[in-house]
């Protein structure tokens, strides 16, 4: 996606598309939060960059991060869940 001949961009998103969902994605990564935030990072740098991207990979990778980051909103909040039902403990001070 980062090369500059637009051809490459080009055959490298319609393979994506023709053989990838972002529900895929997601489920391809789920638990693997270091590569998941590299791909959100990877994501962000394609479609911040001035090369021109067709309408449907754009589409594509938005609906990549939003679900990356809804994964990451819904891991917070259970979380916080959990700490507001007493499942996890914050660690008591030794001072």
């Amino acid at each position: 996606m980062h090369d500059s001949n637009p051809a490459v961009r080009d055959s490298a998103s319609m393979a994506i598309i023709k053989n990838m969902t972002p529900e895929s994605i997601d489920e391809a990564f789920k638990g693997k939060d270091h590569q998941r935030q590299t791909i959100k990072c990877a994501i962000r740098e394609v479609l911040q960059n001035n090369l021109i991207l067709m309408n449907e990979i754009r589409s594509f990778l938005q609906r990549v991060q939003m679900i990356f980051e809804e994964g990451n909103l819904m891991f917070t909040q259970d979380v916080a869940g959990a700490y507001d039902q007493g499942i996890f403990h914050l660690p008591q001070s030794t001072y």
